[in-house]
């Protein structure tokens, strides 16, 4: 039987699942992970490319290498993409390939087969601008998701369903009417929030009060707020890398004289320059942000930093700082019956996917909407997997 697959090529993480026979399957692409970053690191000592959760290990081991983080996020760029690597220029889709590649090569070595197609899933929208480039033949993912739910239906059973589907960077919503073997789109509509965006609220408002941010420098004649430009920069995964740039280094060192708070500013300091400390400063945000899906309040202790510190935070404090992007969640879904022309009231049921979905406020919020009854969350993971290593199956088989 011809082995088949799918790619979630995310922008910040990417995962491969394939069909063994029916059986679907998540690999490890990297030794202790099944997800892996979607980064590409550039070995000038051994004239190599590594990808992934490796490729991250041997920067932080050696960090004048080069590492590109998220390459997927230029690919709405309007101009050609080009850089220079291992002495030599490469377009952005020879990087991409080079990445997807080495998925393919570790899923072969898994399979013991070749691989020869693979199904892609996209995001209601891949472009803002371009709509030419949505004529792709990628399965939209909250179609793969509604699939897996229409699986458990009676005959005859039919329901006009909104499947949300809430991961990292986008949040898609799609109305559908479905029965036990037709499923109609009524409407799509989305939004650019999601899981991601929480990192970056949570880092920017929160724990950058922690390191310069608020904080002054002398001038000649009065004290002054210190750029908040830097927070910006470190609260954004895509973003994060400018802070190594050696004139960005230079700047933030030349301040350290003029600042007040060295003792907060010794911490950002220590970040632009060493890339271990951004790792662990970025993981420790994203392991917040799921605690306080679990719990009301949590707290740890930053000790990488030469000047330690303790943190507390409630998830009331949390849902307070993301209350604007999930009020644009539930006013898109709003939208979405706005421009369908149908009340909220024949709606039958909400299916619920992805990370964002683990989100108490989320939850409460789209309660607010329909009963809780009517709302679907139990395979807020594996509905689009499982649909998608299955009809890769079906496509090419």
């Amino acid at each position: 039987m011809k082995i088949t697959s799918w790619l979630d090529f995310w922008t910040t993480n990417s995962t491969i699942w394939y069909n063994n026979w029916a059986v679907s399957k998540l690999i490890n692409l990297s030794d202790w992970k099944q997800e892996t970053r979607t980064v590409l690191l550039a070995d000038t000592e051994e004239m190599e490319f590594v990808v992934g959760n490796e490729a991250i290990k041997r920067y932080i081991s050696w960090s004048v290498w080069r590492l590109l983080q998220s390459p997927k996020s230029f690919l709405n760029s309007k101009e050609e993409v080009k850089t220079i690597l291992i002495w030599k220029q490469y377009s952005l889709t020879e990087i991409i390939s080079i990445i997807i590649k080495d998925f393919k090569d570790k899923l072969e070595s898994i399979s013991w087969n070749e691989i020869e197609n693979v199904l892609l899933w996209r995001p209601v929208n891949f472009h803002d601008d371009n709509k030419d480039l949505d004529l792709l033949e990628f399965q939209l993912e909250p179609l793969a998701a509604a699939k897996t739910y229409q699986s458990t239906f009676e005959k005859w059973q039919e329901e006009t369903v909104i499947i949300a589907d809430l991961w990292w960077w986008t949040s898609d919503f799609s109305l559908l009417n479905i029965t036990s073997d037709t499923m109609e789109v009524i409407w799509n509509n989305w939004v650019y929030i999601g899981w991601n965006s929480f990192d970056k609220k949570l880092s920017y408002d929160f724990f950058c009060d922690f390191l310069w941010k608020w904080t002054y420098q002398r001038s000649v004649w009065k004290e002054l707020e210190l750029p908040t430009t830097f927070f910006h920069t470190l609260s954004d995964w895509k973003k994060i890398h400018e802070l190594w740039d050696k004139k960005t280094r230079l700047s933030i060192w030349e301040l350290y004289s003029q600042a007040i708070d060295k003792v907060k500013f010794w911490r950002i300091a220590e970040i632009s320059s060493n890339p271990l400390l951004w790792y662990e400063y970025f993981e420790m945000v994203e392991k917040t942000k799921k605690e306080l899906s679990k719990k009301e309040n949590y707290n740890w202790k930053f000790d990488m930093f030469k000047n330690p510190f303790d943190f507390e935070i409630s998830r009331i404090l949390f849902e307070e700082l993301i209350k604007e992007e999930i009020y644009k969640i539930i006013r898109t879904i709003n939208e979405l019956l706005n421009q369908a022309w149908i009340k909220i009231d024949n709606i039958d049921k909400i299916f619920l996917t992805g990370w964002s979905s683990f989100l108490p406020i989320v939850q409460r919020e789209i309660e607010k909407l329909l009963w809780n009854w009517k709302i679907i969350d139990n395979e807020r993971f594996s509905s689009i997997w499982y649909w998608l290593t299955l009809e890769s199956y079906e496509r090419f088989k």
